[in-house]
This record gives structure tokens, C-alpha cells and sequence, in this order.
């Protein structure tokens, strides 16, 4: 054999050692200890062997191979609590602003004035609110955005029920029934930004995996609000129409700040790191294996993403 084919035969055994080596670490950081020393002796050296055999004896890393054992039933309970708390959280945020948005839209027809000027002006007002939002977004957060929109226009909402109430029992309505008017103009401004705003915050809220179906789910139980303004604008009291837009939009509002905030976090890509992110919202990404920290984020290698994962796993 000449020297140039024994020089490449070296240069390709070291790539292949090299890439095994790499790949095991990152099998091992990523959690996966699956893999017995009988697997992998036949591709790692007397190092790598030590490090595996060092792994799978450890007692913190024996309860990881037992999903009986009470810490990880405890772990995945948890989990799964926190995941769906989350997901269940952002669909009812969903619905509520459909309906309240929607509901808005919807009863222009009963405000005193112009049915036609009034629909200029609600389309004036949420335009106006999604330049706002464009502007807020980032400066403010999406919690405080998204939530504090829905509050004050539930506020607003209930305003609107104070004056339709006192206009049917006053003698010069005509005031009255102004003032109302422009107050549900501003409720139609603070629920259209949050409205806007809401599918920005539910697309950070889900990893990449679920993203799209997330989202898509959330606009399907959001179809559920829409379905049912138009019933809830048909009740004879006016002023119960504005009550129950007002409750909704005030608990609604509430609930989005028991969401982590996303303002200024890196995009959510696995399982993994969203459940971390739920656990931690405000705490750095950690890649350890081991509580001995044996094994760092120095030589992590890029994740991979789960192209299978629904949102029955989330």
C-alpha cells in the first residue's frame, strides 16, 4: 500500500471516530441513554466506554430508566400539568376575544347615529389599534399588551352597560346615548389590538413542532366565540349585552398574564425547551446530563427537531 492511500485511510478513520464521538455526546446530552455499553463498544474507545458505563451506573441516571420510579412520575406530571395549563390558557384567551371583537363589530347597529358612519369609524378605530399595537408590542411586552387591551376594554364595556342603563331611565336620552356611542368606539379599539395581538403571542407560545397546529386550533375554538356574538347581540337588554362583553373581556384579560412572556425570548423549537421555558420563563437554557455537571453545554450539538409531535404530546 502506498503512502498517499495509508494517509488517507488514517484521515478517514479519524473523520469517522470523530463523527461517532460527536454523535454519542450529543445522544447523551439530549437525555438519550437508551444506548447500552454492548450498542456502542463496537464504535467508541476506552474513554467513551468509561463515560457510558460511568452514566448508566450513576443512581440519578438509573431513575431516568424507570418510569415507575416517584421522581419521574412526578417530573411528567408536572410536565404535562404546566403544558396544558398553558395550552388550555391561550385557547380560552382565544375564544373570549372573538367573542368580545366580533360582538363589537356586530352590535354597531344598536349605537345611536348612523349605521354607516359607525361602521366607518369601527373600521377607523382598528386600524388605528393595530398601528398602536405595531408600536407597543415590543416596548411593553405581549402579556401587558394582550392583557391589558382585554382589560380596559371590558372596563369600557361596562361604561357602555353604566350609561344604557341610566339613558333608559332618564328623561333626555339623547346625551347619554352619545357618550355611549363613542365609549363602545374606544372598547372597539382596545379589543381590536388585542386581538392582534394575540396571534403573535400564541405563535411564541408553542415550539416550532406545534406552531402551526397550535395555532390552528386555537383559531378553530375561536370560530366557537364567533358563532355565538351574533346570538349574544340579540338579547333585548342592551345592557346585559355590554355586561357580559365586559366580564368576558375582564377575565379574559386577567388570565394572559398567568402566560410566560415572550417579549425578547429566542423562538421556542422542541418539546423540551418549551416545557423548560414554562418551568423557567425568565432563567437561561441549561444543557447538563448529570447534577456532577460532568457533561456541558460546550459540546452540544444542534437538536433535533420532532416533525412528528401533536398536541397530544404538548
Amino acid at each position: 500500500m502506498s503512502l498517499q492511500e495509508t494517509k488517507l485511510e488514517s484521515t478517514g478513520k479519524k473523520r469517522c471516530d470523530r463523527r461517532r464521538s460527536s454523535n454519542l455526546q450529543a445522544m447523551l446530552l439530549d437525555g438519550d441513554f437508551s444506548c447500552t455499553v454492548t450498542a456502542c463498544v463496537p464504535h467508541l474507545n476506552s474513554c467513551e466506554i468509561a463515560k457510558v458505563l460511568w452514566i448508566e451506573n450513576h443512581p440519578w441516571t438509573k431513575d431516568l430508566y424507570s418510569s415507575s420510579s416517584p421522581r419521574t412520575k412526578k417530573n411528567l406530571a408536572w410536565k404535562e400539568l404546566r403544558s396544558k395549563i398553558v395550552h388550555f390558557t391561550t385557547l380560552f384567551f382565544m375564544v373570549q376575544t372573538t367573542i368580545v371583537y366580533y360582538g363589537l363589530s356586530f352590535n354597531v347597529d344598536s349605537l345611536s347615529g348612523s349605521v354607516y358612519v359607525n361602521n366607518v369609524v369601527n373600521g377607523f378605530v382598528e386600524l388605528l389599534a393595530y398601528i398602536v399595537v405595531m408600536g407597543t408590542l415590543d416596548k411593553f411586552g405581549r402579556r401587558m399588551v394582550c392583557g391589558g387591551l382585554m382589560i380596559f376594554g371590558g372596563v369600557v364595556c361596562l361604561g357602555c352597560m353604566g350609561l344604557e342603563a341610566a339613558a333608559d331611565s332618564a328623561d333626555d336620552k339623547t346625551t347619554l346615548l352619545e357618550a355611549q356611542r363613542w365609549l363602545a368606539f374606544v372598547g372597539k379599539f382596545a379589543i381590536s389590538g388585542s386581538f392582534c395581538a394575540v396571534y403573535v403571542f400564541a405563535a411564541e407560545v408553542y415550539p416550532t413542532v406545534l406552531r402551526s397546529t397550535g395555532i390552528g386550533f386555537g383559531s378553530m375554538f375561536g370560530r366557537i366565540g364567533g358563532f355565538l356574538s351574533p346570538f349574544i347581540i340579540q338579547i333585548p337588554a342592551t345592557w346585559i349585552i355590554y355586561l357580559i362583553f365586559g366580564v368576558f373581556g375582564i377575565v379574559s384579560g386577567a388570565i394572559v398574564f398567568f402566560l410566560p412572556e415572550t417579549n425578547g425570548k429566542p423562538t421556542l423549537q422542541t418539546l423540551e425547551e418549551a416545557l423548560e421555558f414554562y418551568k423557567n420563563p425568565s432563567g437561561e437554557k441549561k444543557y447538563e446530563v448529570s447534577k456532577s455537571s460532568t457533561i456541558r453545554s460546550a459540546s452540544v450539538q444542534p437538536e433535533k427537531i420532532d416533525e412528528d409531535a401533536t398536541l397530544a404530546d404538548f
